[in-house]
């Protein structure tokens, strides 16, 4: 007797569990990237903030430095420079007579190269002392937006999102000891007048700290 042989129909009921998984293992990856891009901007976020707490920390030891070195009375604020100098520097290393210690900004700080202290004693901040006199200003240029917000947004509680008041000096200016009058920049919530402190954008785009020291 012949015999006949069935052919097993094939089974097909795998295909819509293997639709699902492929579809959760599609959406588990999309998370995973997302959390990645959140965790890589929460880092760059915390890194612009530390670097802004820390070059805030070093001009006000600065700052301390330069009013000890007034109270001693041998020097006037004007005469007072950001050297070693035995007589007027901020940073006499003589023992017993040094005010300050010459700080190097973190590297973080800066959009390329290595970021330097500077001190510029002609610079007219705007509602500053007089108007009609420069201050002197400790500066850190070439410096990032991120930072740079994060500088105004811890002193001043500006949002991360404003765009920095700007400067007529150029970033050269600025670094330098040429005269910048910024003093007519005295407009109302223009996130500069009256601040002895924060971050500016200057003429040639680029980002500057700075801190008065001397107030005129």
């Amino acid at each position: 007797m012949k015999k006949v042989f069935k052919h097993k129909k094939k089974q097909s009921g795998f295909v819509g569990p293997l639709f699902v998984a492929i579809l959760l293992i599609a959406v588990v990856m999309g998370a995973m990237a997302k959390m990645s891009r959140n965790s890589t901007t929460g880092v760059t976020d915390q890194g612009a903030k530390t670097n802004a707490a820390v070059l805030m920390k070093q001009s006000s030891d600065f700052k301390a430095g330069f009013d000890r070195l007034l109270t001693t009375g041998t020097v006037t604020a004007n005469q007072i420079t950001f050297d070693t100098n035995a007589t007027t520097g901020l940073f006499n290393p003589t023992p017993g007579a040094q005010y300050a210690v010459l700080h190097t900004p973190p590297a973080g700080v800066a959009q390329s190269g290595t970021p330097a202290y500077t001190y510029n004693p002609n610079i007219k901040l705007p509602s500053i002392g007089s108007n009609s006199a420069a201050d002197g200003v400790v500066v850190v240029g070439n410096i990032s937006l991120a930072v740079c917000n994060q500088i105004n947004t811890q002193l001043y509680n500006d949002a991360a999102t404003n765009t920095p008041a700007t400067s007529t000096g150029s970033s050269a200016s600025w670094m330098g000891t040429a005269a910048i009058d910024d003093s007519g920049l005295t407009t109302n919530g223009n996130f500069y007048n009256g601040r002895p402190e924060g971050c500016v954008k200057t003429s040639d785009g680029q980002y500057v700290y700075y801190k008065a020291l001397n107030e005129v």
